[in-house]
């Protein structure tokens, strides 16, 4: 086989070249790989903060319930043993729209 030095030349300039583009995009697909990555994590801490505010505010208006729910009961409690009807039906009137909240749309709402 006859080469000539202008051909290995020029062999060797393309060989150079198709490496430093294979190079290249070796790097853009890191990059992008990269990029799906660092997305990936912040959409994970989006959700995991997400869940935590859910649950801290859930846990807050169950003890908000219960709490309202305690005071309703003993003031129902007093209002039936002094007889007193109407502050009863009023005391009843106040547990049924506590209890008629739904926290879980309460929860969608804040989303």
């Amino acid at each position: 086989m006859n080469y000539k030095i202008t051909d290995i030349k020029e062999l060797i300039i393309r060989t150079k070249r198709d490496h430093a583009e294979y190079l290249k995009q070796q790097e853009i697909s890191i990059t992008h790989r990269e990029s799906l990555i660092a997305n990936i994590k912040l959409m994970t801490n989006l959700a995991t903060e997400k869940r935590e505010i859910s649950e801290a505010t859930m846990k807050v208006f169950f003890e908000e319930r219960k709490t309202l729910r305690t005071s309703a009961e003993k003031s129902l409690d007093k209002a039936i043993e002094i007889g007193d009807a109407d502050i009863a039906n009023v005391i009843l009137k106040f547990i049924e729209i506590v209890y008629e909240n739904d926290p879980f749309t309460l929860l969608n709402s804040l989303s």
